[in-house]
């Protein structure tokens, strides 16, 4: 999901989006929580299309809504995951691009390309590059699962969500308000099985001083003083695990702030001073709220179907018809 976001209303309350999410000039949150979200009305029935703006290309093409979301699956995982939580996937994908048609306020066009800022989105002419002669199998399931949850969406107190979504994290995802400041109902921490088996979970960045001084220019306002045993200080971290926030020099900096100037795979790490050099150890991929991604195919593969897979990872929503 390492998700998205037109910047919201309710979380803006606290501080606006890190990584599907936090502070402005960072990669922002698919998290658009508005108090005033449109309610879903009895009879109505969903937008058939949908505009995409793309970035490469600098221009807006319209296509329909199950075009979108299938090139968007395909975008956001992996095809060889199982069926049921491709469909998960799906499910998310259209309720996201639901949300933005419902609720959204991107210039440009309904939603754009650009994962940092909506959700991933890859056209099929680069899917036939990326897949090579795997795309007829793989381009032939995706297209399946979209086709068999069509309909479907996810919605919680009678409005479609914004849900959140990531690649992998470290068996237990995160509150949306230890991440992005507010609180969101159906963003709540739960365990991911088998999150923690994965292969991926850990990654490692060794950074010369130079490098992490140099890294640390990215950080706003941030001064590191002369003695270099003192760059970095005590980190305070979320229930899950995640890095809420960390002494670097002579300021205090967000998990997500941190994951996005030391290019890190998730803000849940340790970070160590080890003789002339400063090492990362960081687990799991993305932000860590919402629905994680190789849970969800654990869970498939354990017997879960997609709507128990979906309502796992959402707090108190439901599968609707929209």
């Amino acid at each position: 999901m390492k998700f998205i976001g037109i910047l919201c209303v309710f979380l803006a309350l606290a501080m606006i989006f890190t990584p599907l999410l936090s502070l402005k000039d960072e990669k922002p949150s698919p998290i658009e929580e508005k108090t005033e979200s449109v309610f879903l009305q009895s009879g109505e029935k969903a937008p058939q299309n949908i505009s995409v703006y793309l970035t490469k290309k600098g221009k807006t093409e319209k296509m329909s809504l199950s075009d979108y979301v299938t090139l968007s699956v395909c975008a956001e995982i992996s095809p060889n995951y199982e069926p049921q939580a491709i469909m998960a996937q799906a499910v998310a994908c259209r309720t996201y691009a639901l949300y933005m048609l419902k609720n959204g306020s991107y210039d440009k066009a309904d939603i754009s390309d650009d994962y940092t800022v909506h959700q991933g989105f890859i056209p099929k002419s680069e899917l036939k590059e990326k897949w090579g002669d795997k795309f007829d199998v793989y381009f032939e399931k995706i297209s399946s699962c979209v086709k068999a949850v069509e309909d479907k969406a996810i919605a919680c107190d009678g409005r479609i969500i914004q849900p959140a979504f990531f690649a992998l994290c470290c068996g237990q995802t995160e509150n949306a308000s230890d991440v992005w400041g507010g609180e969101v109902k159906y963003l709540k921490s739960v365990v991911s099985p088998g999150d923690e088996l994965s292969e991926n979970l850990t990654s490692v960045v060794d950074m010369t001083e130079s490098e992490f001084e140099s890294c640390c220019k990215k950080l706003k306002n941030c001064t590191l003083p002369d003695d270099k045993t003192k760059w970095i200080g005590k980190a305070e971290r979320t229930q899950a695990g995640a890095v809420k926030q960390i002494a670097v020099g002579n300021g205090t900096y967000g998990g997500a702030e941190m994951q996005k100037a030391f290019e890190l795979k998730s803000n849940n790490f340790t970070l160590e001073h080890n003789g002339d050099s400063f090492v990362f150890t960081v687990v799991g991929s993305g932000h860590g709220v919402g629905m994680s991604q190789y849970g969800a195919d654990f869970m498939a593969r354990r017997g879960s179907n997609y709507e128990e897979i979906l309502k796992h990872y959402y707090t108190g929503v439901e599968i609707v018809d929209f």
